[in-house]
């Protein structure tokens, strides 16, 4: 199953978008909960991911990306207030 998986994903590569391929590479890696909201800005397709890292919960990191022609990427971790 997991070379029919690969030639299939081999074949497809030319054709496909990344974010398919992304999909295919990362399909047995864990899943963490996220909050993810858009950010109005003006001229940009912004979005906005936050986190709290696995293996340090004192901290929330916070991820912006922009779309379009400027794909950045921003990404901070702060530490969390008391909760």
């Amino acid at each position: 199953m997991k070379k029919l998986l690969l030639v299939a994903a081999l074949l497809v590569a030319p054709f496909a978008q990344a974010g398919l391929m992304d999909s295919i590479a990362t399909i047995n890696f864990p899943t963490k909960d996220s909050v993810a909201y858009k950010v109005d800005v003006y001229g940009y397709d912004a979005r906005v991911y936050e986190f709290v890292p696995e293996h340090n919960s004192d901290y929330v990191c916070i991820m912006l990306a922009t779309g379009g022609n400027t794909n950045a990427v921003q990404m901070e971790c702060i530490p969390r207030k008391g909760e």
